[in-house]
């Protein structure tokens, strides 16, 4: 990373680029911005946003994306993933059925459990929304719509 910053702003050594400096404090403007794109996307082969530096603060969390899309997430991170769904499990669980409801993803979040159950069954077979409300409490409701999440 900071061997392309270098050439793109004519520095003489990488070593000299301090990667939590700001972008813009390091002297891009919007064409070095293009520039320096330009040779992300030509290194990497990723799709990248035109206005990639302006979003991302400097080069070390620039360089924490690069690093995420051509590698995918760590482990570190997948464990962070977890705990977000976990959080997110309990406070779906929280909520009153009538303001699932009320809100209008009841019925979405249904689906998606019936879905996820039925996925690979005869569908002359699957049981009706309405067999699938009945023997649903909320707990088993918010953990079906959670189950096959990565898919």
């Amino acid at each position: 990373m900071r061997s392309h910053i270098a050439t793109v702003l004519g520095s003489a050594s990488p070593e000299a680029i301090d990667p939590d400096r700001a972008f813009q404090e390091l002297g891009f403007d919007s064409l070095t911005a293009v520039e320096m794109r330009n040779r992300l996307k030509s290194a990497t082969g990723l799709a990248l946003s035109p206005t990639l530096i302006f979003d991302y603060p400097n080069s070390a969390a620039l360089a924490g994306y690069m690093r995420r899309e051509l590698l995918g997430s760590s482990p570190q991170d997948t464990s962070a993933v977890a705990a977000g769904e976990a959080e997110l499990q309990r406070i779906v669980a929280s909520i009153p059925v009538k303001r699932l409801r009320q809100a209008g993803v009841l019925d979405l979040l249904l689906a998606l459990a019936n879905e996820t159950e039925t996925s690979g069954q005869d569908p002359a077979l699957a049981p009706t929304a309405e067999q699938e409300i009945a023997d649903m409490d909320l707990d088993d409701l918010v953990n079906a719509a959670f189950r096959n999440d990565d898919e």
